[in-house]
């Protein structure tokens, strides 16, 4: 029987089954089956076919010729689905068989752990360990290395035990869940199963998926069975595995016990060898021969660095166990702040501990630097093990040994005690031998605990780093305190709190004992600020001067700038200088004393504040370093002056009542006087900003005029907004509770803020001076050509002297690419400083992994439990930024690129262009992938619109397309390049520019002309500047007959010759072209270099040739005709007649 008739017969025998299974399950199929039902297959249903007998049939479809491709693909694809289906529920049945077995024994395992747990309890803790038979150190260290392998046994199981409960512990929750799903994916399988088959579905087809669909049921009531029956074990194999891990935990710490006391003995034994040989050296060292004695003070040598050694086993060891005991207790540590976190859904006492756990984790920079040295130290330990084993080889033929040494003594010392050195010497060899044996023995035990120690110290880190990741993601979303007001009682306690009487009465105490036992002290500070609120006046008038000077256009030193940086730190030092003083000084005075040390500290914060904020006004001030130094606005200036004064007025008491609070140490004060200073803060900072960034602020306004198509100017709706939103964001979070993040977050504002002024100084500093080298670099320029006039005009005396011209330069005379690098340079600054700010921070953003948007990231792929990733906000954002990112390099990368790297190529003008315009392309292809990727946006996904793009490209968008890649054709094949003259139609201009789409031409009435890329393409195109700027000039000169033609010739080849811009190479040519109607015509053929000397050059040669043709009376012809006149109306000849009387014009002589 062939394959198509076999594979009919079945599928007939399938169809019968499976009509009648069916209606059968049609009729039986409860909603909600109980665990029996969900656990049996019911009785009256046809038997499943085997894993085995669907592969076969399988098989028997993909060769049966009489169906068609499509179909045998359907079937073979119902087929795999319906043996997955099997493969699982079988999967099912052995884990529930494990599941029953389990809970079968745990009764009985129970009572015996159990019982073995009493027994315990009353048998000694740690048995002890008889020395006796193990003396020898090889056999101490055997059974020391037994009993650490016995301990990371026990550390393997039990860390399987853990995990295994923590997996159940985590799974338990969620059981109940899959279950109700799986039993909705139950009821629409049996809906399908019931369901009539397509009218287009062929016999053989239905029959397959009736199949799939059975054992999909068969699949899906396995599943609820084995959660089921998971639900059962775990409830009641729970304290099973509470006392399993008990008992391991006991086992473990008694191995541990075995281990070190093993280790221990073996150190004793190490340091007993160790000092015993160092003494025996010692005594061979005293009684050597004086021949000899330096291979004892060798031996001498190696003992004392063998004791060294085994002294630092032992601190190596110690280190080693107090490193893996701190491991092993952040793990559990760790692992109990989780489930207490997620058990109290992170409530505002759970920030309290993560803000306290926070505090405690170790120093992740001392920790590498940690093990950076262990690392040296290894590697150090490394290269001595290989001296000492190198040295050991030279022993190991002690004869040989023997006679090299005896052989460097001298004749008479070796032949007067020949045999006694040998003896000593041999016995000294022999010493040194077992030496270095103990000491390589030493130095490799020492080499594998600092090994396990550095491996050990690494996995610490790796904790440590992790949970400071898991904090910095929670500690931020959680709350530090209740919303605002909501409990008045709060401030009560913290009115006494700081009211204390008690408290006051000490600082007043200590502050006036120290103002009278150390007067000098504050003499001195108060002396200090006196004498520079005094030269302040003086220090006014100076920067006045010298701002009068750096605004002359002739000033071409820094010097004046840098000497009012000093004089305006002087100016805004004294305020600031005074309120640090006295923070210092109660610090030094605090000696544990919470109050003054909390003002100590606070004042000394304020005062690094105070200084900014008088130093941003004293920038600001006329003539200072903002007016007359960095060419700022007035207005700007004014704007900043006067609200740098405000600031300081308002800003500065409410940030002293935020700091003391929060370093004072008391949660409540914080939540209460704390948080409403710090709504203060953040009103006086929003009015702030208000004033500066505001659309009408003169800040905004000169941005506008000085960089009107920068992208910080087109987006200044976006940041501006998002500046004026901040402050009044943390006020709210701080009033809803959100204390601690807001000022976590503050704190990084106000760095940054910090960092941007100081680039904002530094990038201004440096303009100034470009401004003043390129001044001095013009200046020289303009007075050497002076000098050149002047010793012209001395030559001639007719020439007058030219007056005396110092070109005035502006900071908008500089080079535009330098100020872009410096721009470019000082953002790049930024980002980096905001990176190293806010880079603990960042991972407080990873919680908005965990919110999807709404869609799957069809690009990921499904995660590990087979479901498909969705979109998040965090991937969203992520897109966001490559997008703003791709547009801020897009805009500068190609600029930095031709001043970095174009330019110092080999290339030219157009050349670079076109690098850096095709650069612009790619950053920006490469962002919007990456970007769109980051969503989940692939080729697959915008498929649709490339088919959508290519209907439309047939109709409206044919045009732009042909503009684009003509642009792209443009810019890699350069028939014209940025600087070319070229004619496109009646257009000839300077190419400008060549954008996506069309490409800007200026023409000679200096309008700039858009012409769409394919018109260079497709049209008539003549570059007149492509291969060589050299062109010819053709003039045509028509002279009168009768003229010295030869004459003419060499007067043309004079004025070729004379004129400069004509080119010796190709040499002139004139030639006598033709006989006209009226002239000799003679053409002056010659070279000029680019068009602009081709226009006009053809002025001066016609100016020129005149002028020398009249000088030598060659006539320039012009066209004549002769008129003869054969008839005549008769009208004409009477008035000619009428007018016989009247004279003849030709004999009036003529007044010429």
């Amino acid at each position: 029987m062939d394959y198509s008739s076999r594979f009919r017969l079945l599928v007939v025998w399938f169809f019968l089954v499976f009509v009648t299974g069916a209606s059968l399950v049609a009729q039986e199929v409860p909603k909600k089956p109980d665990s029996e039902s969900a656990s049996t297959i019911p009785q009256g249903k046809p038997a499943l076919p085997t894993i085995s007998e669907l592969t076969d049939q399988r098989q028997v479809a993909s060769q049966d010729a009489d169906l068609s491709e499509d179909v045998r693909g359907q079937i073979d694809a119902h087929f795999a689905k319906a043996i997955e289906n099997l493969q699982v529920a079988n999967q099912s049945d052995e884990l529930i068989a494990k599941l029953r077995e389990e809970l079968d024994g745990s009764p009985q395992r129970v009572m015996a752990l159990e019982k073995i747990l009493e027994n315990r309890k009353t048998e000694p803790k740690f048995s002890e360990i008889n020395f006796d038979d193990v003396t020898e150190l090889d056999q101490l260290t055997k059974h020391w290395q037994d009993a650490e392998e016995r301990v990371n046994d026990l550390e393997d199981e039990l860390q399987k035990l853990t995990l295994e409960r923590d997996r159940r512990n985590t799974r338990r929750p969620q059981l109940s869940e899959l279950r109700t799903q799986l039993e909705q994916q139950l009821e629409e399988t049996t809906a399908k199963v019931a369901a009539p088959p397509p009218e287009e579905e062929s016999l053989e087809l239905t029959t397959i998926r009736q199949t799939r669909l059975q054992t999909r049921l068969h699949r899906l009531r396995r599943e609820i069975a084995q959660i089921e029956q998971e639900i059962r074990t775990y409830e009641a194999t729970s304290r099973r595995w509470t006392l399993e891990q008990d008992l391991k935990t006991l086992e473990l710490q008694e191995a541990e016990h075995i281990a070190q006391v093993w280790q221990q003995r073996l150190a004793d034994v190490r340091m007993e060898q160790a000092e015993r040989e160092e003494k025996e050296a010692t005594r061979a060292l005293t009684l050597s021969h004086s021949s000899i004695r330096d291979v004892a003070k060798r031996n001498s040598t190696l003992a004392k660095e063998n004791s060294l050694l085994t002294d630092t086993l032992q601190t190596t060891q110690a280190e080693l166990d107090q490193v893996h005991s701190q491991l092993d207790a952040r793990e559990e540590e760790f692992r109990a702040l989780q489930e207490r976190a997620e058990a109290a859904e992170y409530s505002q006492a759970v920030g309290v501990l993560l803000r306290s756990r926070r505090v405690t984790l170790p120093d992740q920079d001392v920790m590498r630097a940690r093990i950076q040295n262990r690392r040296n130290e290894i590697n150090s330990l490394n290269l001595q093990l290989m001296e000492w084993q190198a040295e050991r080889k030279t022993l190991v033929d002690l004869d040989a040994a023997t006679m090299r040494i005896l052989n460097t003594l001298e004749d008479s010392t070796r032949s007067a005690n020949l045999e006694d050195l040998q003896e000593q010497v041999r016995e000294l060899l022999t010493s040194r031998l077992k030496i270095l044996s103990n000491l390589t023995a030493n130095g490799s035990s020492k080499l594998d605990l600092l090994v396990r120690l550095d491996s050990t110290e690494k996995r610490l880190l790796s904790k440590v780093e992790h949970e400071a990741q898991w904090l910095a993601e929670h500690v931020l979303w959680v709350r530090s305190t209740g919303v605002l007001g909501t409990h008045l009682s709060m401030f009560a306690d913290a009115t006494r709190i700081l009211a204390s009487p008690m408290q006051w009465q000490r600082f007043r105490e200590i502050l006036l004992n120290d103002l009278s036992r150390n007067s000098w002290v504050w003499v001195l500070c108060f002396i200090t600020t006196a004498g520079l609120f005094v030269l302040r006046s003086k220090l006014k008038s100076l920067v006045k001067k010298i701002g009068e000077l750096a605004e002359r256009p002739n000033c071409v030193t820094i010097l004046p700038t840098l000497k009012t940086l000093v004089y305006t730190l002087l100016i805004a030092l004294p305020i600031p200088l005074l309120v640090y003083s006295f923070g210092w000084r109660m610090v030094f005075l605090s000696q544990g004393e919470n109050t003054l040390r909390t003002i100590g500290e606070t004042s000394q914060l304020i005062a690094y504040i105070w200084f900014v904020l008088a130093m941003s006004r004293q920038v600001a001030q006329n003539h200072g370093l903002g007016d007359a130094h960095f060419e700022w606005s007035d207005k700007s200036l004014s704007t900043i002056r006067q609200t740098m004064r405000m600031l300081e007025m308002t800003l500065i008491p409410a940030l002293f009542v935020l700091i003391f609070t929060e370093k004072f140490g008391d949660d409540d004060i914080a939540a209460t006087f704390g948080r409403v200073a710090f709504i203060a803060s953040m009103i006086f900072v929003e009015l702030a900003l208000y004033r500066l960034v505001r659309p009408s602020s003169p800040i905004l306004q000169n941005l506008g005029q000085e960089f009107p198509e920068s992208l910080l100017w087109r987006a200044r709706w976006v940041w501006t907004t998002v500046l004026l939103f901040v402050p009044v964001a943390l006020a709210i979070m701080s009033a809803t509770g959100f204390h601690y993040t807001s000022i976590q977050l503050t704190r990084r504002v106000a760095t940054t803020t910090g960092y941007t002024l100081i680039i904002v100084l530094v990038i201004s500093f440096l303009f100034r001076w470009l401004l003043v080298t390129y001044r001095k670099l013009a200046i020289r320029r303009a007075q050497e050509r002076r000098k050149q006039i002047l010793q012209a005009a001395q030559n001639e005396n007719d020439q007058p002297i030219p007056p005396d011209a110092t070109p005035e330069l502006r900071l908008t005379d500089i080079n535009v690419q330098v100020r872009s690098l410096l721009r470019l340079t000082g953002g790049a600054s930024l980002l980096v400083a905001m990176y190293m700010i806010w880079s603990d921070v960042l991972p407080a953003l990873g919680v908005l992994g965990r919110i999807s948007i709404g869609w799957d990231n069809g690009i990921a792929g499904l995660s590990s439990d087979g479901l498909p990733i969705p979109v998040t906000v965090a991937d969203f954002l992520t897109s966001v930024t490559i997008l703003a990112l791709t547009l801020f390099a897009s805009s500068n990368l190609p600029g930095l690129l031709e001043i970095s790297i174009l330019q110092r190529l080999p290339m030219d003008a157009g050349a670079r262009y076109a690098a850096s315009t095709v650069s612009r392309y790619l950053i920006v292809v490469t962002g919007l992938v990456l970007s769109f990727r980051g969503i989940g946006i692939g080729w697959s996904s915008v498929q649709w619109l490339l088919a959508a793009m290519s209907v439309g490209l047939g109709f409206g968008l044919q045009e732009i397309f042909a503009n684009f890649v003509s642009g792209i054709i443009l810019l890699f094949e350069r028939p014209i390049r940025v600087g070319d003259t070229v004619t496109i139609g009646e257009i000839t201009g300077t190419v400008t520019r060549i954008q996506i789409r069309a490409t800007t031409v200026l023409d000679w009435d200096n309008k700039e002309l858009i012409v769409p890329n394919r018109e260079f393409v497709t049209g008539n195109l003549v570059n007149w500047t492509l291969s060589s700027p050299t062109l010819r000039v053709i003039l045509k000169v028509g002279i009168a007959y009768g003229s010295d033609t030869r004459l003419a010739t060499k007067l043309l080849y004079e004025i070729a010759e004379k004129n400069p811009n004509v080119l010796d190479e190709p040499e002139p040519v004139v030639v006598f072209s033709e006989f006209g109607d009226s002239t000799l015509n003679l053409e002056l053929r010659l070279y000029v270099n680019g068009l602009f000397t081709y226009r006009r050059l053809k002025h001066e040669l016609n100016t020129a040739i005149d002028d020398l043709f009249k000088e030598h009376s060659i006539e320039i012809a012009f066209p004549q005709r002769d008129l003869h006149v054969r008839s005549m109306p008769a009208e004409m000849l009477n008035l000619e007649q009428n007018n016989s009387d009247l004279p003849d014009l030709s004999e009036i002589p003529s007044t010429n």
